[in-house]
């Protein structure tokens, strides 16, 4: 049993993934095995050029590290270390005023995140209205607008049909079309 915490998913996509890896060093195996000596000894100069490229990087590295007295959270530490060492109570009273914080803090990141996602979402509202207006037949409930709106303009290629019929219009057309092409 998982206990809910996704254990069993994880052991399962755990041995997948080793029986993955499995296969492909075993097939990597079989090609390099059977690679030409030339082609493995050039593999093999590049890895211990690389190999040495990352001991020097890494001796660089610890000698700043060392030269700059531990890095910055060695400082840091200290410094708390010391706080501790001279205002304990304070100390204690500094972590819970933190924790506080913390908690309001991330009280804020929910409200910062739900309303962020309320902002999007009427955005997207707003561009939805904006791409597809109103149909004719839910303006019938309407009171009229203001200015009065424009007449319907005059019907265009002699199809004269009302709102409700419109739906309709392509395939009459097709039809008209199809009969049409069989003669006068």
């Amino acid at each position: 049993s998982s206990g809910g915490d996704g254990g069993v998913e994880a052991a399962v996509a755990g041995t997948a993934g080793r029986s993955i890896a499995a296969h492909c060093h075993a097939a990597l195996l079989v090609l390099w095995k059977g690679a030409p000596a030339e082609v493995r000894a050039s593999f093999e100069e590049r890895a211990a050029a690389e190999r040495a490229a990352v001991a020097r990087e890494l001796a660089s590295a610890s000698k700043k590290l060392r030269a700059s007295g531990g890095g910055g959270y060695l400082k840091l530490r200290e410094q708390i270390t010391s706080f501790a060492r001279r205002q304990p109570h304070q100390l204690l009273q500094l972590l819970e005023r933190l924790a506080v914080e913390e908690s309001a803090l991330e009280q804020r990141r929910v409200r910062q995140r739900q309303r962020e996602a309320d902002k999007a979402a009427k955005e997207e509202a707003v561009a939805r209205e904006a791409r597809y207006p109103v149909a004719d037949a839910l303006l019938a409930t309407e009171p009229p607008a203001d200015p009065p709106l424009a007449p319907w303009p005059t019907p265009r290629y002699r199809l004269n049909l009302t709102p409700r019929e419109q739906p309709t219009s392509g395939p009459l057309l097709m039809a008209s079309e199809f009969v049409a092409s069989f003669g006068p």
